[in-house]
């Protein structure tokens, strides 16, 4: 399929990602609130005003998401939605003070130089 020569939608793409650590960000705080993992979990978390803010969030993300991928390549947008996992691992880094070993901090540096590798190689395909 011959693409008109539009330019990708990076300002949607990066709403996406943020609105996508965001959401991760409240579910896992109002999660915590919640404690054990049995029925009165479920009573708690669902009391949980942070777990209903990302549950709303959802028609907005799907929203991005259909923009994104109305002004773009889906084989170009979605390898770029996998930075919100070592977007998240930072937040989580620093939000919940969680502790990130050298292995996992490898693979998001991986994750990030394949989707630097894909997206400069499409940019590149698009472009010339």
């Amino acid at each position: 399929m011959k693409r008109s020569r539009r330019s990708f939608p990076w300002l949607a793409l990066c709403a996406l990602l943020s609105l996508d650590v965001v959401v991760w960000m409240c579910e896992k705080k109002g999660v915590s609130f919640a404690g054990a993992g049995d029925i009165s979990f479920l009573r708690a978390a669902v009391a949980q005003p942070l777990i209903w803010f990302a549950v709303a969030m959802g028609p907005l993300q799907l929203w991005l998401w259909i923009r994104i991928l109305a002004g773009g390549d889906l084989s170009l947008a979605y390898p770029l939605t996998s930075l919100a996992y070592p977007l998240t691992m930072i937040c989580a880094r620093f939000v919940f003070h969680e502790h990130i070993n050298g292995l996992l901090w490898m693979g998001a540096i991986l994750i990030t130089a394949g989707v630097a590798l894909i997206g400069s190689s499409k940019q590149t395909k698009l472009d010339g």
